[in-house]
């Protein structure tokens, strides 16, 4: 078996459509951060079919904080799973040997998590989402590990002792 680093099977993913990068919508703005994201995740933003009208406005706002994070602005940040500012963005969730992360979009309701795992510093893959009401986080973070897997079996996600390895600067403890 070949090893493909993380970059390489990332780019591979996009190249074949499993994943795509996520560029701000707002015309010269430069990208700071990267995030890509599943087809799930994607048509969530995108409003495809699958996803509830009920979702839409939640799914704007997601977008908004998405090109927050790729552009640099300053974001909160939560190391401990249990413990964490109500304005945090980005928390860390339990178990954290999992390495999965979630984008917390509290307003307009309803709240939705979009799960994710950092590939490396500033370098965001958004591969699942739920929506607040009743989540089973457990569940969650194992259904986004188990995607993660699937698309980076020869990888592991990161799993940063301190902020500043998954966010290299303009970040907020959250």
């Amino acid at each position: 078996m070949t090893y493909m680093s993380i970059l390489e099977e990332l780019q591979n993913h996009v190249s074949t459509g499993r994943l795509s990068f996520v560029r701000p919508m707002l015309p010269g703005r430069g990208v700071e951060r990267n995030i890509f994201v599943s087809t799930e995740v994607g048509e969530f933003l995108n409003g495809g079919a699958s996803v509830h009208a009920r979702f839409d406005r939640v799914a704007g706002e997601a977008r908004a904080q998405i090109d927050a994070f790729t552009t640099g602005r300053a974001i909160r940040f939560a190391m401990d799973p249990m413990r964490k500012d109500p304005a945090t963005l980005v928390a860390r969730n339990a178990p954290t040997s999992k390495g999965i992360v979630d984008m917390r979009i509290r307003q307009p309701r309803p709240q939705i998590r979009i799960f994710g795992a950092f590939a490396q510093v500033d370098s965001l893959i958004l591969l699942t989402w739920e929506a607040r009401d009743n989540l089973r986080f457990g569940a969650a973070v194992k259904r986004c590990r188990a995607q993660w897997d699937l698309l980076f079996p020869q990888n592991s996600p990161l799993i940063g002792a301190t902020h500043a390895e998954y966010i290299s600067r303009n970040i907020i403890i959250g």
